[in-house]
């Protein structure tokens, strides 16, 4: 029974069939042969990659058959410490090390077992783990890390430079020992100890190499040639000096000489690919493609699962436009890793850059085919379903892969983030519900949960869940970003202040949490500790452009003028077109540069991708500086020019009625070329502002009329603008209006949200029919916000016509959107009569629920739009009435007629 041999043939199916394939003949081998050791030890580290209970399970039939196996007591201690679970460790890692005494893992082991409760025991350990094998880079790692604590790291390290020339050795131990002495010892004597090893050990080639990569480093090139060609021509033989020699030759450009040391080092290498991954990136310089490519393929050819190769080649395949076959590579890699992310990631963008988006979902579905029970291969699905209407399949992969994970929250975790980013905050706490019901509670899914209630905007309740979070673990840092956020949006900026300095004190590296710290610090008051804020979060992103952009405004208020524009020339590159016009606006007016300020506002009013906001909010600027003139002045022209921005004209004609001059905004909108899209805007932005101030009567209406008359043309051709008008004729009380000037509902560009509108119009004027059919062509357009209320409007019709199935589905499509106050009437109403007709004793359902419905219709008159709601409530309580008999019954009747 040779375990090599064994090895090669599950590491040949697994290239062949894939990692599943692979895992599957690792169990088959196990049970196959349960009293070998050595293929049990092999086969429960193949499949802690797979599962990681399965691996224990073998673990523990193997510790019971053998408990005198030090291995499987290290594994046993290893699994615990990687769970961190130091008490169940340390017992374990003893009795292995009891067990075995000189094997230096054990000893590494047990040190590692025993850095939380007792250093100095630890720190023994790790010199007897050095003393059994200095090569052992865990341990150098652990005893130094012990060392430096304690004040003593030169001291450990002039211990191991002793074990280092004691054991003649080319292992790890020299390269790790250089790597923690450069912090610690200065670069001359570091290289002076480094050629004192060298000539201590004559047979330790890795000494001369490290010797020369460190006098290259320090700029000693020429020295660094001679001990290389010194160390290549003692080691012929050894691949790593070639490669040395290589590198040396490349610092000082001899580009001849690299390639043949490189290539020297191909042919003397018999295992591995690391001189071969050094051509590649030799020939990748100098745009060598095909070259690149070969030796990338030579070296798979010795390393066939290693990823990183995969990757490499396949993309400097994609680097050089050869799409097709970095896809075909992408496919391999992912056929034989299909657990790996980055696999999923490459593949995913081999695909894009091909123009086959749709090959990663494919391969994405036939992992599900192919293993059904594999909660993985669902979360995976479920990942690269991202468009809009792949929500509901989505949703159902990731419930799949939730229920094969056994207590797995990570699947449950990414289905609430997926459902309240579709605005299902409802659904999102009942998954999680569910879920910690059958598995128990998680701080993960407890952290998700404050994280709903605060996209939710229910910010109270995520500080009351996050608090206790962070109070158990003061590390966790998703718990205290909830609780910056939440106190942010709650403007209770000392908790947001406390929150963001723990945020800062656990991730110091994120400059989102130097900008929670910034934000917090502002809003207590204190410029300066936010300005420092602000700029340490610079310091970490330079290009931010939020951080840059408070302390732009920050500067200004200062009157730092030199900070402010070297602040906004560092940010300029990420800033997008409205942010960089508003600060070099700003900028301009507090220079006094308002020529400047003006030419820059008349530049961006004939800008056509400026919003209608973005334009307002520089012409605020100008007013602010008084230059009110200037704004009226160049708002007229561009109204007037048939290529600048229309929202100028919806800016010229708010002027007047801000400042409630009707009579001349009137004026100046039918002054207004018509049909022109300026003119469109115009008459827009009149009729809201007559809506938002509610201005009735005859002048009003008149003016209301005569402009949409005059514009009808160009606003009708504008589809949002046309149908927001009519939007605001609703809003008006003007349902017959609204259908007249939505007439022509069945263009090809019309929107559900439009449809929206004169389906509430249709149905107050009583006119169902007509509302459902509109409510029909609404369903059949691609989907936006409002089109969940047609489907509650259908809902409505279906119970009005007693199909209460169809009802059923309906209203379940329609609990996925945001509903408006009449709206959520309607939908309260369609659930209180499902509820009642499928509870076990409807009589008793109805006679309990009825008051609430009645409530509801009592308070019907409250609603602007009232006859859809009375409808509907009305039709309610006659239903419930059905289901109540005797003399309640008779009494909810004579109700139901009111």
């Amino acid at each position: 029974m040779n375990v090599e041999a064994w090895q090669s043939i599950v590491e040949l199916v697994t290239v062949v069939d894939g990692q599943e394939a692979g895992w599957a003949e690792a169990r088959e081998l196990a049970d196959r042969h349960p009293h070998h050791v050595g293929l049990q030890r092999t086969c429960i580290q193949w499949l802690e990659a797979a599962d990681p209970r399965e691996a224990d399970a073998l673990l523990d039939r193997l510790i019971e058959r053998h408990p005198e196996d030090a291995w499987a007591r290290r594994q046993r201690a290893i699994h615990a410490l990687n769970r961190g679970d130091t008490a169940a460790a340390l017992p374990c890692a003893r009795l292995a090390y009891e067990l075995e005494p000189t094997s230096t893992s054990g000893a590494v082991l047990l040190a590692a077992a025993l850095e939380g409760t007792s250093g100095f025991e630890s720190a023994a350990m790790a010199r007897r783990a050095i003393q059994l094998d200095v090569d052992n880079a865990r341990a150098i790692v652990l005893g130094f890390g012990l060392a430096r604590r304690a004040g003593y790291a030169r001291a450990f390290l002039d211990e191991i430079e002793l074990e280092l020339a004691r054991q003649t050795t080319n292992g790890a131990g020299l390269r790790m020992w250089n790597s923690l002495a450069r912090d610690t010892i200065g670069d001359p004597e570091r290289i002076e100890r480094l050629r004192r090893l060298a000539e201590a050990a004559p047979l330790a080639w890795r000494a001369s190499v490290l010797h020369a990569e460190e006098l290259a480093r320090a700029e000693r090139a020429d020295e660094a040639l001679g001990v290389a060609m010194a160390a290549s021509e003692r080691f012929p033989l050894v691949a790593e000096t070639w490669s040395a020699l290589a590198r040396v030759h490349g610092a000082l450009g001899h580009e001849a000489e690299q390639r043949t040391a490189l290539e020297r080092a191909v042919v003397v290498q018999a295992r591995g690919s690391g001189a071969l991954r050094a051509l590649a990136a030799f020939h990748r310089l100098r745009g060598e493609v095909d070259a690149t490519c070969l030796a990338l393929e030579r070296a798979l050819a010795r390393e066939p699962l290693d990823f990183d190769l995969h990757a490499e080649l396949t993309i400097e395949l994609l680097r050089n436009e050869r799409s097709l076959a970095a896809l075909a590579r992408a496919e391999h890699a992912l056929r034989l890793f299909p657990e790996r992310d980055e696999a999923w990631a490459l593949l995913a963008e081999c695909a894009e850059t091909n123009g086959t988006p749709e090959r990663t979902r494919e391969l994405a579905r036939a992992g599900t085919d192919a293993h059904p029970e594999s909660a993985r291969s669902w979360t995976v699905l479920a990942r690269f379903l991202d468009a809009p209407e792949d929500l509901d399949e989505r949703c159902g992969a990731l419930q799949r892969a939730a229920q094969l994970s056994r207590g797995d929250h990570e699947a449950i975790d990414l289905l609430a983030e997926t459902l309240t980013k579709a605005d299902r905050h409802d659904d999102a706490l009942a998954a999680l519900d569910a879920h910690e019901g059958a598995h128990g509670p998680s701080p993960l899914l407890q952290g998700r949960r404050a994280w709903v209630h605060a996209a939710r905007g229910e910010y109270v309740r995520a500080i009351e869940l996050a608090g206790p979070l962070v109070g158990a673990r003061p590390d966790y840092v998703f718990g205290w970003e909830i609780l910056a956020r939440s106190h942010m949006r709650l403007e209770q900026w000392k908790g947001c202040r406390d929150a963001a300095r723990n945020l800062v004190r656990e991730s110091p590296d994120s400059e989102l949490a130097h900008v929670y710290l910034g934000y917090a610090e502002e809003g207590c008051g204190d410029e300066a500790a936010a300005n420092a804020s602000y700029e340490k979060a610079l310091a970490l992103a330079p290009q931010h452009a939020f951080a840059g952009g408070r302390v732009f405004e920050l500067a200004l208020r200062k009157s730092d003028l030199v900070r402010a524009r070297a602040t906004l020339a560092a940010i300029r590159p990420s800033l997008d077109a409205d942010d960089s016009a508003r600060y070099e606006l700003d900028l301009a007016c507090a220079e006094g540069d308002h020529p400047r300020a003006r030419e820059l506002f008349r530049a961006e009013l004939r800008e056509q991708g400026r919003t209608r906001d973005h334009l307002a909010a520089l012409a605020d600027r100008l007013v602010r500086c008084g230059r009110a003139r200037d704004v009226r002045e160049e708002l007229e022209l561009a109204t007037f020019d048939a290529g600048a921005n229309p929202a100028a004209g919806a800016l010229w004609i708010l002027d007047f009625t801000h400042r409630r001059q009707w009579l001349r905004g009137l004026r100046a909108g039918l002054r207004v070329p018509s049909p022109s899209a300026a003119g469109a805007h115009a008459a827009h932005a009149y009729v809201a502002e007559l809506v938002s101030a509610n201005r009735r009567g005859l002048f009003f209406g008149i003016a209301r009329e005569r402009v949409l008359a005059r514009h009808r043309t160009a606003l009708v051709q504008n589809a949002w603008l046309w149908g927001d008008v009519g939007r605001l004729l609703l809003d008006d009380r003007g349902a017959r209006r609204v259908v007249r000037w939505l007439e022509e509902w069945k263009r090809d560009d019309t929107q559900p949200a439009v449809l929206q509108n004169l389906a509430v119009a249709l149905r107050c004027l009583k006119r169902r029919a007509e509302a459902h059919a509109v409510s029909v062509r609404a369903l059949e357009l691609p989907h936006d916000p409002t089109t969940h209320l047609h489907e509650l409007f259908l809902a409505v019709d279906a119970f009005l016509d007693g199909d209460l199935a169809r009802c059923r589905e309906l209203h379940t499509r329609a609990a996925r959107g945001k509903r408006g106050a009449w709206h959520e009437h309607l939908f309260r109403v369609l659930r209180v009569v499902l509820e009642v007709d499928t509870a076990p004793d409807p009589r008793a359902a109805a006679i309990a629920r009825w008051s609430e419905v009645w409530a509801w219709h009592q308070h019907v008159s409250t609603y602007e739009l009232e006859r859809p709601l009375r409808d509907a409530s009305r039709a309610a309580l006659r239903h419930l009435a059905v289901h109540c008999g005797g003399v309640r019954g008779a009494w909810i009747r004579v109700l139901a007629r009111v």
